[in-house]
């Protein structure tokens, strides 16, 4: 231990283990690569803000107090109550336990639904059978869902066939360029105020596209994309009780799309992403904070 940082520690903090030193200087080095070594309070504030990280903001606090002394008390108060806040977000209630399955097991209902779908030709021959066609929507949805995890907003999409025919107040799903349009949605106020204009644009991968031309051919004639058989539109209710009905029929789990987000974000947050994915992950789930991910995570083991 022969760094003069680590020195100073070591002299400051004699009964701390060598490696937890090594954990606070290096921490420490951090800061002032970032901020330089003469940082103010504020700067620091400012920069812990951004980071976006309640527990990694603790630790970088733990470093700097363990240097400094108390003079971090307010922020290290602030991001104690910030990560118990993200703790009790985490923790699940009884319904979502109930209710709780894994990405993998949303695969493997696709695909099953997907072999039905093909057994009754659902996607090249029309149907006037309701269940029928409740499988065949069931799967389009969860197959747009699996994709981009929107919120309840599938229903409201209506579908033109170029970027030309939209008009500028709905969400749509343009079949020229197979993508989605997404102009109204809960959180579309706070993109625009912070620079994002609208509508946001998701494009489908290949295989969705192909599912989607599909499901276009065989649907009734209705301006939705997502239409009952007489070609109403689903209600948003509706709609959540099509899918939590499809899934306990295949999982016995009723996943309706807050379930979905919260699942898909939870594996996504334990591969260990880095700012820019998580950043692209939140564009795909209409969210502009990252400190949202780790609300919308859930913890299946905590109590």
């Amino acid at each position: 231990m022969s760094d003069t940082l680590e020195l100073v520690l070591k002299e400051r903090k004699p009964d701390i283990a060598n490696t937890t030193i090594r954990n606070y200087a290096a921490n420490i080095r951090r800061v002032r690569r970032a901020l330089g070594e003469d940082f103010s309070r504020e700067r620091l504030r400012e920069w812990l803000e951004e980071l976006n990280k309640p527990a990694v903001a603790l630790t970088i606090l733990a470093s700097l107090t363990a240097l400094h002394g108390s003079r971090y008390g307010a922020l290290m108060d602030k991001y104690n109550i910030l990560r118990e806040d993200v703790l009790d977000s985490q923790r699940m209630s009884r319904v979502q336990s109930e209710n709780w399955t894994t990405v993998a097991n949303i695969k493997k209902m696709l695909r099953r639904m997907y072999e039905d779908v093909r057994t009754f030709d659902l996607l090249r021959l029309k149907t006037n059978n309701v269940q029928k066609y409740r499988l065949l929507v069931a799967f389009i949805s969860f197959s747009i869902h699996h994709e981009y995890h929107f919120r309840n907003d599938l229903p409201t999409f209506k579908v033109s066939r170029t970027v030309s025919e939209m008009d500028k107040r709905s969400n749509y799903f343009v079949m020229a360029n197979s993508s989605f349009y997404l102009r109204n949605f809960k959180t579309s106020r706070a993109f625009a105020r912070n620079g994002y204009k609208l509508p946001l644009v998701f494009k489908c991968s290949k295989v969705l596209a192909k599912l989607i031309r599909g499901y276009l051919r065989v649907k009734p004639e209705s301006p939705w994309l997502i239409s009952k058989l007489n070609g109403d539109p689903f209600t948003k209710n509706s709609f959540s009780n099509l899918l939590t009905g499809a899934s306990k029929r295949r999982l016995d789990v009723r996943l309706g799309t807050t379930q979905l987000r919260h699942i898909y974000i939870s594996e996504f947050i334990k591969t260990a992403p880095t700012i820019k994915q998580r950043r692209a992950l939140a564009l795909r789930m209409q969210q502009l904070s990252l400190l949202t991910q780790e609300r919308y995570r859930k913890l299946p083991d905590i109590e």
